[in-house]
Parts: structure tokens; sequence; C-alpha cells
């Protein structure tokens, strides 16, 4: 990936995520953003050295994600033992060839930095539910906290995790302090990290968007009158009307014309209103009650195409996704450093990014191709399917301290599949966090499987010996 695009690719939300790291260097205490801090945070050391800041993130980024699956493998060899190591091979390196991980770890985005700390959260829950030792559950207490810091996408994960602890524990009558240990160390990192930064005088707050997600998700399902924002209603229907006329389903047309609407609305009416994001939410859930069997054909809808098109066959890196990303770059240069200032104090060197636009057919381009046939079971068939099917699968053929992970595994896939049928789209990209769950739901069916096999084999291979020789006990 490296040798056919040397610089981290330039995404749509890049500069959500830059930017803040731009302002704390820049001196800025108060920050506003709809992005975590974790992220921000990471991205600072390399905005520090600009000339080389594409370079280093991408290397840094594709290193991390090989740590991901790395870090998964090292887990499944200490929770399953030494027989499962020829599995965790095979489907590790298959893994590792999966195109969606390699091309999103060239982004400007935070997805890979989740998936590392969910991969140690629940690698290591695991291991405290097989070995109940008080040095993993703490880890995972911590790495639960930070994977919602980079993105608040699993913030029931803790939960259960102190509800599966609990259980192991019980019948040493110690299961409440093993949970108040997972759940006391998830706090202290969460709101140590939000103490640290009111001690440094850094004012970082989150803008939270999942209601207006949520809406331009529904808005085309139907017109409904609001009954808690009349005069709103009354003022963004024509515009509604006109996107449900389109008759398809476009989420950037209802974020750039519809919301940006209600921001204007918001705007003039002063403190009269409630934050946009919980307008939106409000106006989502009132389209969801009026219309409950249009939206869930809907999502029913949106659940077909996450379990047979996201991530399957994607074959990237698209040269177009490429050439766009340069061109993409050279907006961000032109608007955000330029315009807002930043380029005197980090002259971060676009260059590398803006030439990506004039990107051609390589040899490094078709051997990153032909390396991603390797990707087993990935190029083969869908992997949202199959995690799917093996989560429930595995609750019925797993017992003991391993049903109890699985369970976390199962809960983990299933809300990322409620969360991306309800509030986001079907996207390649969302699947990145979930690689770890990925490999060790195939991991653990494959071992399972293997083992029921050779068991079966050993019944068959006893019956016939024992008929054809009957002294044979």
């Amino acid at each position: 990936m490296l040798a056919v695009a040397p610089s981290a690719l330039w995404s749509g939300d890049a500069e959500s995520f830059l930017q803040p790291a731009l302002q704390i260097l820049s001196g800025e205490k108060s920050i506003l953003s709809k992005r975590g801090i974790a992220y921000v945070l990471l991205l600072i050391p390399f905005v520090a050295y600009p000339q080389h800041f594409f370079l280093a993130l991408a290397l840094f980024q594709q290193t991390l994600m090989s740590a991901v699956i790395l870090g998964a493998a090292v887990f499944a060899r200490l929770l399953l033992g030494r027989a499962s190591l020829p599995l965790i091979m095979i489907i590790g390196i298959g893994t590792g060839f999966y195109d969606v991980p390699i091309f999103v770890a060239h982004l400007i985005r935070n997805e890979v930095l989740q998936g590392f700390c969910l991969m140690m959260g629940v690698g290591f829950l695991g291991l405290a539910l097989k070995e109940k030792t008080f040095f993993a559950t703490t880890m995972s207490g911590v790495f639960f906290a930070l994977t919602n810091l980079v993105k608040a996408t699993q913030p029931l994960l803790i939960v259960l995790a102190a509800m599966l602890l609990w259980w192991r524990y019980r019948q040493e009558q110690t299961g409440w302090k093993v949970a108040t240990v997972v759940v006391a160390s998830y706090c202290a990192v969460h709101f140590g990290c939000m103490l640290a930064s009111v001690t440094t005088g850094l004012k970082f707050k989150t803008v939270p968007y999942a209601g207006c997600e949520l809406y331009s998700q529904v808005a085309h399902i139907g017109w409904v009158d609001s009954h808690k924002y009349p005069q709103l209603s009354a003022f963004i229907r024509e515009a509604v009307e006109k996107y449900i006329s389109l008759k398809k389903r476009d989420n950037g047309y209802v974020r750039h014309n519809i919301i940006s609407l209600i921001e204007e609305y918001k705007e003039s009416k002063g403190t009269k209103y409630p934050p946009v994001d919980e307008i939106c939410r409000t106006l989502a859930f009132e389209i969801l009650f009026t219309y409950p069997f249009r939206c869930a054909v809907d999502f029913g809808h949106k659940a077909v195409i996450l379990h047979t098109r996201t991530g399957f066959k994607s074959k990237r890196p698209r040269l177009s996704h490429i050439q766009e990303a340069g061109a993409k770059a050279k907006e961000a240069y032109e608007e955000l450093m330029i315009q807002q200032g930043f380029v005197k104090k980090f002259p971060i060197n676009f260059e590398p990014a803006i030439a990506l636009q004039n990107t051609k057919e390589s040899t490094a381009y078709y051997f990153l191709k032909s390396l991603t046939l390797l990707a087993l079971p990935y190029s083969w068939i869908s992997i949202v399917t199959v995690n799917s099917m093996l989560s429930l699968v595995l609750l019925a053929f797993t017992r003991g301290w391993l049903r109890l992970w699985c369970l976390q595994l199962a809960f983990a896939w299933f809300f990322f599949i409620l969360l991306h049928v309800t509030v986001a789209e079907p996207k390649d990209r969302f699947l990145v966090p979930m690689v770890s769950i990925s490999f060790w739901l195939c991991t653990i069916g494959t071992y399972m499987a293997v083992k029921l096999l050779g068991k079966l084999a050993t019944v068959i291979s006893f019956l016939v010996f024992k008929t054809n020789s009957p002294n044979l006990e």
C-alpha cells in the first residue's frame, strides 16, 4: 500500500480530525469537535513534524493495523491453546491480506485506532474470564474506555463485561468485587482524561451527532408534522417534501439541505430550541413511530446490503479512490491551511497527497490486488454474513468461560449491526474496528468444527473396529 500511495489518503472527514489537532497545537484552549479526543491527540505528534506528516501517519497506521491482527492471533493462541495454532496462522494470513483494513489504515480516520483498543479490551476480557487474573480484568476496563474515547460506538460493552465477570466469579462469592474492578478501571480512564484536560486548561467538547445521522437515515420515509416543533416543521416542510419526491435515499442531501435549514432556523430563534442533534433525534423518532412498518422494511433492506455487499470483494484500493483523495487534499490545503492561517505555524507538506490525483496503474498496484486474493475467507464469501451466523452458532456449541466470551463477541458484533442498520450506513470502512471480532469468530468456529469432526471420526472408527474385531474393547 505504501508503494501504491506513499502518503496517507485524504478522506472526506479528514479535516474534522486534523483541525482540532491544529487548534490545540496553535494554543487554543476551547475546542468544539464532533470527533473523539483520542484520535485527535494521536495526530498531534505527527503534525508536529509537518514535512513528514502524511508518510509517517500512513506508516504508523499500517503498522497499527498489523498489530491488531497479530494481537488477535496472540490472544486466540493464549485462549484456545497450542492445538489452535495452525488455524490461527491460516486465518491470520487471510485477515492480513484483507483489502478493506489495508485501505482504511491509509486514511486519516479513527477506525484503526478504535480497532486496536477494541481488540485489546475484548482480548483481555477473554483472559480474565479464562484465567481469572486481576491484571487482565483491569486492562479490559482500560481499553474499553479508550475504545469509546476514540469513537463511542460500543458504549454498553463495559456493562456486559461486568455482568459476565460477575457470573464467572459467582461461585467464589467475589463476583461483585471483580465487576467493580472492571467498571472502576473504565471510569478511571474515562473521567481521568476529562480531569487531565481540565487541569491543563483544555476544554475539548465533543458535539453529539447521532441524532442528525438517524434523521438522515429516515427522512425519506415520509412527512410528519412535528408535534414538539410545529413552527420548525412548517419551515422545513418544502425541503423535506422535495427530498421525498426524489424517491431515493441521499444522506448527503439531508445533511446539506434539510439539517442546514434546521440549524439556520435554530440560530434565528436563539436559545428557544435545544441543540440541533436533539431536534433531529426527536424528528427521527416521530417518523419511526408514525411509519413503523416502512422503517422496518427500510432497516431490513439496509441489513441485507450490510450482509451481502459490505466489505465483500471490494478489491480496494481503486484508482478512483486514490485520485479523488488527491483532489480532496488539494482543496484541503487551500481551505484548511491557507484560509485559517495554519500554514505558517504548521507547514504540512501536502505535495505527496496532492500528487495522488495523477496516480496511474502500476506493477505495485496489480501486485497488491493479487495479494488480496489470499484473504481467506474474505475473498470467497461475505464475512458479515459469516460473523452473524457464527455469533449465534457458537453460543450453542461452546461451554463455560468460552461461551461467556463468545457472548461478548456476539454482543459487540450485533450492536455493530444495529448501529449501521439504523444510525449509520453500510460502508466498508466501518468493518475495520470489527476485524479482531471477525478473526476470533472465524477461528473459534473453525476450531470447534475441527474438534467436533475429530470426535465424530473417533466414534466412527471405534464402531467400525468394534464391529470387525469382537475382542477389541
